[in-house]
């Protein structure tokens, strides 16, 4: 690993023991709620109803959730088996993740790119929601610190790989109205 890698993995890891250690995870039931709640189901279930109910945006909300997150779970995949970052207890000496992950890496975090994909979805087609949803997939992406199964870096990369390919969903849905 290069210098600036090293660093920066350094800074990663003071980062992740400041709020594992300082803030701890004095609300374990809230916190694995929070976490639970961004494993998928939730956006799946939310995005049939709106299909189903929703007359004005449900059928475009559904579809470019369907596109945003094809485009999140394949980046999230090939990128996790990429990097190959260790999850922190696999590298902090002592450390005992308080619930199992999912998967074997760490960077990004895939349930902070979905949390984000679906935040943003939310604040396109249903702007009134949108800082109810961004506050919820911010609290899914701290879970994830305050869990021990993430560094901060990989809840920022996953927050950003939302974002991506949101917008990435949201520009491909424009540019075929416009066809």
């Amino acid at each position: 690993m290069n210098t600036f890698l090293q660093r920066m993995h350094h800074i990663d890891t003071q980062a992740f023991l400041w709020i594992y250690s300082t803030h701890g995870c004095h609300y374990h039931r809230f916190v694995r709620n929070c976490s639970r709640l961004g494993d998928g189901p939730l956006y799946f279930i939310i995005a049939v109803l709106l299909l189903i109910l929703e007359p004005q945006f449900g059928q475009a909300f559904f579809l470019t959730a369907l596109l945003a997150f094809s485009i999140e779970v394949s980046s999230y995949l090939i990128l996790k088996n990429i990097i190959q970052r260790d999850r922190p207890q696999q590298k902090i000496v002592g450390l005992k993740a308080l619930i199992r992950p999912s998967d074997k890496f760490s960077f990004p975090s895939g349930h902070t790119g979905a949390a984000f994909v679906f935040a943003l979805l939310v604040g396109q087609f249903y702007n009134a929601f949108f800082i109810a949803a961004l506050i919820f997939a911010t609290l899914v992406g701290l879970s994830r610190v305050l869990l021990g199964v993430h560094y901060p870096g990989d809840i920022l990369a996953g927050s950003l790989l939302g974002i991506v390919a949101s917008e990435s969903a949201l520009a491909c849905v424009n540019y075929l109205q416009w066809i």
